[in-house]
């Protein structure tokens, strides 16, 4: 089933990145000085809709660029759809599996927020009961598999 147009990821123009990456420069060379960089994060996160803070800015060359960084905090923040149905679900979890980066996170996102489990995104990847050094080489759930262990009924949470 195809997914709605108003949950495919519309993908962010150059100008929106350019912007973002700049300013995500601007607080890594701000770091790098040691000037405090608390207003420049607000105004980013304000730019993106996303809340990075200090910490993640500190460890940013651990794990990725500005480049990277840039590409992945255009993408839009995935909202709750509250009429979201199980086929759509499983488009979500499909194009998270197919998309390649960053667009994948988005997806990963979007399911995540509509879903009551936590961390269901990772699903893809790892198996509920996984631990490290697990092999993983014959995990390769699909999509309804995902979908079903991620919404099933003692996922719920009553409050």
């Amino acid at each position: 089933m195809p997914l709605r147009a108003s949950l495919l990821l519309k993908p962010p123009g150059s100008e929106h990145v350019d912007r973002i990456r700049e300013a995500a420069a601007g607080i890594m060379a701000g770091l790098a000085r040691g000037e405090d960089v608390g207003g420049r994060i607000a105004s980013l996160n304000a730019m993106t809709g996303h809340e990075h803070d200090l910490g993640y800015f500190e460890s940013l060359p651990s794990h990725g660029s500005v480049d990277e960084f840039a590409r992945e905090a255009a993408l839009p923040v995935p909202r709750v759809v509250p009429d979201l149905t199980r086929d759509e679900l499983i488009e979500i979890v499909r194009l998270a599996m197919t998309v390649g980066w960053p667009d994948t996170q988005y997806y990963r996102d979007l399911f995540d927020k509509n879903v009551p489990m936590s961390g269901a995104s990772g699903l893809i990847d790892y198996p509920e009961d996984w631990k490290p050094g697990q092999d993983l080489s014959k995990y390769n759930p699909a999509p309804e598999e995902i979908v079903d262990k991620a919404t099933a009924p003692g996922r719920i949470i009553y409050l």
